[in-house]
């Protein structure tokens, strides 16, 4: 037996889930065990993108979840999530055959929207202050992000949201953020450097990890899978998901082209 405690799991580093909510960007205070809105100017410094589902089932009263994946031709697996005491277990969204949703998003969107879950990009990244984030946008603010067209591996550039765009379609009233380029001090560069390595080696880690782990035992998506990871995606908020689906207003724009 080795003299050290042997790694168990992958904890996630400290970071802020922000959200928008209500025309505002929002995260959970797990202290307070409330959700806070963040002032603007919101600055923040992107280090890497992902993707994953996220939203509410209205029928089932529970939020939708899935792992996240670094390209498109990566498997997406979302669930229902359950919560921490596991009195409500995590299950798979049904296929449409009685059998368990997964697949690229190409091949599972119109299930996912069917049971209320959408396509979420997911910003990694610092905050002015040099707290790590991961903001989530989908819908109208997707398309905001996506028109915008920044390449953070390129331009080497914060990006800032000094204001909120609302505006109507139909009945409902939608929003989505002014994303503006935010430049950078010398300091600023080399914080975001650091934390980029950082957050680069938790990825190679956490991919190594889950690799041996699926070579014990045959995985198991109800339960085996990243997705279901409490340690790395677990969101102590579940009953505030409702609020999630509304992200961009009360209608969510799909104009996303993928």
């Amino acid at each position: 037996m080795a003299f050290h405690k042997p790694k168990q799991g992958m904890v996630f580093p400290d970071r802020l889930d922000v959200e928008i909510n209500k025309a505002q960007f929002t995260y959970y205070d797990r202290e307070k065990k409330e959700r806070k809105v963040i002032a603007l100017p919101f600055k923040f410094v992107v280090l890497d993108t992902r993707f994953t589902i996220k939203g509410w089932s209205e029928p089932r009263k529970r939020s939708i979840i899935s792992n996240e994946i670094e390209s498109f031709d990566e498997t997406f697996r979302p669930f229902f999530q359950g919560n921490k005491n596991k009195q409500i277990k995590s299950e798979p969204l049904d296929d449409g055959r009685k059998g368990e949703l997964e697949g690229l998003w190409s091949e599972i969107k119109m299930l996912c929207q069917a049971q209320g879950a959408h396509l979420n990009t997911v910003l990694y990244g610092i905050s002015e202050s040099g707290k790590l984030l991961r903001v989530y946008l989908s819908g109208a603010p997707l398309s905001a992000w996506i028109n915008k067209g920044f390449n953070h591996e390129i331009e080497q550039c914060g990006i800032q949201v000094a204001a909120m765009n609302t505006y109507k379609n139909g009945q409902s009233t939608c929003c989505s953020p002014v994303f503006d380029k935010w430049e950078l001090s010398e300091e600023m560069c080399a914080k975001a450097t650091e934390e980029s390595i950082a957050l680069e080696k938790f990825f190679a880690e956490y991919k190594e990890f889950k690799a041996n782990k699926n070579k014990e035992k045959e995985p198991d998506p109800a339960r085996d899978d990243d997705a279901h990871d409490k340690t790395l995606f677990d969101d102590p908020n579940d009953e505030l998901q409702e609020e999630y689906v509304t992200q961009g207003g009360e209608q969510r724009e799909e104009e996303i082209p993928f």
